[in-house]
């Protein structure tokens, strides 16, 4: 899955995306356009767009958008 194609996913509010990161179970759910829940290991967080769920400091204290060359086992 290519960042584009991921993005695109959780605009169209498919449904969740989940993946590995570092031995982490993740995941973002896209509940609406200004609500998508985003989980690694036990922290969870509600952000209000896509833009905040690629740049919030979750995934091992790093931005999705850094990171996501690393995730793995793409679920969605």
């Amino acid at each position: 899955m290519t960042l584009k194609q991921f993005k695109n996913h959780l605009e169209q509010l498919i449904g969740a995306v989940l993946f590995d990161y570092k031995g982490y179970s993740c995941g973002i759910d896209p509940i609406s356009r200004k609500h998508y829940d985003v989980w690694c290991g036990d922290e969870i967080v509600t952000v209000q767009s896509i833009d905040d769920v690629l740049t919030t400091n979750i995934f091992d204290g790093k931005p999705l958008i850094d990171i996501f060359e690393e995730c793995v086992d793409f679920d969605y």
